[in-house]
């Protein structure tokens, strides 16, 4: 992946959830692209496994021995394991920031965490800057992209140096950096950890979301899970 130089940055201290459930393939390729794309210093790399198969389990602690790997003896589902991601961080890391993804989401160009902290600190009322995925379902393809499906809903702002698009719709899964702030809110407020439900939390609470990049940026990552595991449950 290509990266782009800004000049000198402070230190920030950044934790990655990588969150999975039994799809070796997906996997090695998002990490793959992780260490590609990034250049930030992670202060911790967890590996939440919500596969439930000791197999599996096993085979993560012996191929990704730099990360530490939260193994779920039972699937918890989507939800219980973006909870468990969330719950690790608060409990695990002094992080103040988490960049948070799946495993079938690989990078697709440089991702620079730290301009993306440098944002979130600087606007409070971010919850999340999350980047950009190709369209994925019928409605997105047709429209050409989830901007163009409500174009009215987005808008593109920048500081004069980073650019980025607010808009008051959702949390999302796809990856992202998230303040502990929000993180912390969604642990405390949420009624259910789906994307529905911890968006409402954060609404709640006046946050509003964000994706890195501008409104005609290429995107910066991929979607590739078109099988789903055995057992797969939301």
């Amino acid at each position: 992946c290509p990266r782009s130089s800004h000049g000198a940055r402070r230190r920030m201290t950044v934790a990655l959830t990588l969150r999975c459930d039994g799809r070796r393939d997906y996997i090695e390729r998002t990490v793959q692209s992780i260490r590609a794309c990034t250049t930030t210093e992670f202060v911790d790399m967890f590996i939440i496994d919500d596969s439930g198969d000791p197999d599996y389990a096993k085979w993560l602690d012996e191929t990704f021995p730099d990360f530490r790997c939260v193994h779920h003896a039972e699937r918890r589902g989507l939800g219980g394991c973006f909870k468990r991601s969330l719950e690790t961080v608060i409990n695990h890391t002094y992080a103040h920031y988490a960049f948070m993804v799946e495993d079938d989401t690989p990078l697709l160009s440089h991702v620079d965490l730290d301009g993306m902290a440098i944002v979130l600190d600087a606007h409070l009322y971010l919850s999340q800057l999350m980047l950009m995925r190709p369209p994925f379902n019928t409605e997105e393809i047709a429209a050409g992209g989830v901007f163009q499906l409500t174009p009215d809903e987005f808008t593109e702002r920048t500081d004069g140096y980073f650019t980025w698009v607010e808009h008051n719709r959702w949390y999302g899964f796809q990856p992202n950096l998230t303040p502990r702030r929000a993180i912390e809110v969604m642990l405390d407020k949420s009624a259910n950890f789906l994307e529905l439900g911890v968006t409402d939390a954060l609404k709640d609470a006046d946050y509003r979301f964000g994706y890195w990049g501008g409104l005609t940026d290429a995107p910066r990552c991929d979607h590739v899970g078109h099988v789903r595991s055995a057992g797969y449950r939301w």
